[in-house]
């Protein structure tokens, strides 16, 4: 599946993943963070099953699938000891 992810502009931490060419601004989404996005990359191809870094390929596929979107993010703590 090729997707599309975008960033939210008021979150850093947050994206929104959507199958490609897909109308992301048809998407009503109740976190007020995603209202405001710019794209992150474009045609990504994902394959179920794929493992990637802070992100799970086959939820995505499945929640694109189901509700045509798919809402994640990353955060990295970086801590002196």
């Amino acid at each position: 599946m090729k997707i599309d992810i975008y960033i939210s502009d008021k979150n850093s931490n947050k994206f929104i993943s959507v199958e490609s060419g897909f109308d992301v601004k048809s998407i009503q989404v109740p976190d007020p963070d995603y209202q405001d996005i710019s794209i992150y990359k474009k045609g990504l191809e994902i394959i179920a099953g794929e493992p990637k870094i802070a992100f799970d390929s086959d939820k995505a596929i499945e929640a694109i699938k189901k509700q045509s979107y798919y809402l994640h993010g990353v955060a990295i703590k970086v801590t002196e000891s």
